[in-house]
């Protein structure tokens, strides 16, 4: 009788330890729960922690009212699952949602049964009043700006020339489907008001706070600077850096110094800021200022740049040769004279090729330039072209050098020091040098370590100006090295 109660009390604490089945404690929204907001994420809390491995779009299920399911995403956090709709879901629209028996506990109990539930949204609702909103006068123009409003499809801006501007009070409408606008067509110095609304298919929000703009003119272009003129055949081409607030330029020019508005052979309109002056007499000197413009008026003239065009030289020939010679950290590079060049681009690469297209360019130079902040032992290539300020030749032929110390490292320390005793069996021996060291310099056979006459096996790094020879294996007691 014993033997059979103790069976029994194991027999029952072992059913008592299987889990218990998973519950629903509550949903959002509720079962049969009407106008809830098209942006609601559907959520179960339940009374255990979920396994997030068992929650998904297939085990939290949400159908619209044809059955179709709502494409979103489900997630888990503790003892709550969410579904998230991929987009807001439709206005007015039945939808159900459901809780499979997939879905499982931290400990993996189970719903008993799948469970579910229905709720409809609301009808549309009218967008929000947009905020934010600014005016900004221009010249004749106003322009009107304000945030996005969730769920509008659409703007309106209404104006008047009085404050106080209503849907049911205004003198004009703007629509929009962006977020901002700009009224056209006003007088300067009248201030035009303004309120937004927005729009969607269930109806248009109240009007924003009002915002005001006072149309004028803008204030005067400032003086262009840097005015480049650049002779060439039959003309100059010219070219300066932009002004503030100028919407166009004109250049005016004449054949002596002194140009100005008022003294002047010609007038040239640009709407950038670069033009050329053609038809132009090769062998005379061609003077120009240039001034800023914008509906405010023009500026005063910029300081006055010259040139005489010439006709062509022909392009350049390349040099015939390049020579680089080797310094520390530095080759110098010397070519001979090019027919027809003015100066000399340089191109170059740490690599045994060099061309125009993938070289790093040196632009402007001549013979006898030093390249510094080069890396001793790497080898460089380069090349030198001739340019007439217009045209550029073919490269020269390549030339090479590798940078290199002129002066010999000599050692500043070592450890252990000349003459130690006592030093540990397992010491690595270091060597400072005067300046950094390639390794490829010091090995074995440079850096040696001996018992004697007897060479010890080691092995030797180097880390910039410092030197490692590493045993092998420990050093033999009692032993001179």
């Amino acid at each position: 009788m014993k033997t059979t109660s103790l069976f029994l009390a194991c027999a029952l604490l072992a059913c008592n330890s299987q889990p218990s089945p998973l519950r629903v404690l509550t949903t959002s929204p509720a079962d049969g729960a009407a106008g809830v907001a098209v942006g609601t994420g559907i959520t179960a809390t339940f009374d255990a922690p979920l396994s997030a491995a068992s929650v998904s779009p297939a085990s939290f299920q949400l159908l619209d009212a044809s059955g179709a399911a709502v494409a979103g995403q489900a997630s888990v956090s503790g003892a709550i699952a969410t579904f998230t709709p991929g987009a807001a879901l439709a206005a007015s629209a039945a939808f159900h949602a459901t809780l499979t028996t997939a879905i499982r506990a931290e400990d993996g109990a189970a719903l008993a049964a799948a469970v579910s539930w229905s709720f409809s949204t609301a009808a549309p609702q009218p967008p929000g009043i947009p905020q934010s909103v600014t005016a900004t006068g221009g010249d004749t123009t106003a322009t009107v700006s304000w945030a996005a409003v969730a769920t509008a499809t659409s703007y309106d801006v209404y104006w008047s020339t009085s404050a106080g501007v209503t849907k049911a009070n205004h003198l004009g409408v703007l629509p929009s489907t962006s977020t901002s606008v700009t009224h056209t067509g006003l007088t300067n110095g009248a201030t035009v008001h303004y309120v937004v609304t927005a729009l969607n298919a269930a109806g248009e929000s109240a009007e924003s706070a009002e915002v005001s703009a006072t149309p004028e003119l803008p204030g005067p272009a400032a003086v262009p600077t840097g005015l480049h003129a650049a002779a060439q055949d039959g003309a100059v081409q010219l070219s300066w850096t932009s002004a503030a607030n100028a919407t166009s330029y004109k250049v005016y020019w004449s054949n002596s110094t002194g140009v100005s508005k008022t003294a002047h052979s010609g007038v040239l309109s640009a709407a950038a800021t670069q033009t050329t002056h053609g038809g132009l007499t090769n062998g005379v000197a061609y003077y120009y200022v240039v001034t800023g413009m914008n509906s405010g008026g023009e500026s005063a003239e910029s300081a006055e740049a010259s040139a005489t065009p010439a006709a062509a030289a022909g392009a350049p020939s390349p040099p015939a040769s390049l020579t680089a010679t080797a310094q520390d950290g530095a080759a110098v590079l010397t070519w001979p004279a090019a027919a027809n060049a003015t100066s000399y681009n340089l191109y170059w690469s740490a690599n045994a090729t060099v061309s125009k297209a993938g070289g790093s360019p040196i632009i402007g130079v001549t013979s006898g330039y030093v390249h510094s902040g080069l890396t001793n032992g790497v080898a460089y290539s380069w090349i030198v072209t001739a340019s007439d300020g217009i045209d550029e030749s073919s490269a020269s032929p390549v030339a090479h050098a590798s940078p290199a110390s002129t002066t010999a490292p000599v050692v500043r320390a070592a450890w252990p020091s000349d003459g130690d005793v006592g030093v540990p069996v397992g010491s690595a021996i270091t060597v400072t040098f005067s300046k950094a060291m390639l390794a490829t310099s010091l090995t074995s056979g440079s850096v040696a370590l001996a018992a004697g006459a007897a060479p010890v096996a080691a092995s030797v790094s180097v880390t910039g100006s410092t030197a490692t020879l590493t045993p092998s294996a420990p050093l033999s007691l009692g032993t001179t090295r």
